[in-house]
């Protein structure tokens, strides 16, 4: 009876300490799963936020790249206003080129019916009474107006009336007596307004204490032949001298 009492709580002492092997090694198999599930759990939650990160650099990367598509737009819905500003302007100065075009087109065409239409004979009164009579006359001031002195002496007007004066200092009497017509042998478009004549001129000059004609620069006693070239100034509504060699 001893032993058999013996051997029943030898049984139950092994039982109770392989049950409390086994809740031990229990305990610690759920506590390496827990770490493990810990550890995989902080794992993900790494890669989440990595990941949030990761879109949130895209988001702004995203972001500033429509910035920099709308900044772009701008400067395109910009440079497209400034092309049709330009364009107006260029549309604007096509018309007033044309308005000049036409005008000097007009210009061009008057002059040239000015000049099939006065001839020799016009050109003779012309000078006779403008020039040649006034100058005759000692009354420089009404020949000077019809001088293109910018393009005759090219200097300033004080100083072209004085040499325009001297030029005419010796002559007593200037007579018209023939002009003939020079057809212009150029084809630049400029010289299409010009009108020269070869005018033959009887001049006579002062007289010296010997009574003899004075020796001058531009003039002769007697015949002198120059040719003068004419403009029309249409400001003026007149003929110019523009050159007299």
């Amino acid at each position: 009876m001893k032993k058999a009492a013996i051997f029943t709580a030898g049984i139950i002492i092994f039982t109770i300490l392989a049950g409390f092997n086994y809740l031990l090694w229990d305990n610690m198999a759920k506590k390496e799963k827990l770490n493990e599930s810990e550890l995989i759990k902080s794992e993900n939650l790494q890669s989440i936020q990595s990941l949030i990160d990761t879109l949130n650099d895209k988001d702004d990367t995203i972001r500033s790249i429509r910035e920099a598509r709308d900044a772009l737009q701008n400067e395109i819905n910009t440079f497209d206003e400034i092309l049709a500003s330009k364009n107006a302007e260029l549309n604007d100065k096509d018309a007033q080129l044309q308005d000049i075009y036409e005008e000097i087109n007009n210009h061009y065409l008057i002059i040239d019916a000015l000049k099939q239409a006065v001839g020799s004979t016009y050109f003779i009164n012309f000078l006779t009474v403008n020039w040649a009579i006034p100058i005759s006359a000692q009354t420089l001031s009404t020949p000077f107006l019809y001088q293109d002195s910018k393009i005759v002496l090219g200097e300033t007007t004080d100083e072209s009336y004085s040499t325009f004066r001297q030029q005419f200092e010796n002559v007593v009497n200037i007579e018209v007596t023939n002009a003939d017509k020079v057809e212009s042998t150029k084809s630049d478009v400029n010289q299409l307004e010009y009108l020269e004549f070869k005018v033959q001129l009887n001049i006579t000059l002062a007289k010296n204490e010997e009574g003899l004609p004075v020796e001058d620069e531009n003039f002769v006693e007697g015949v002198n032949v120059f040719f003068f070239t004419f403009k029309y100034d249409t400001t003026k509504s007149t003929w110019l001298i523009t050159s007299m060699k």
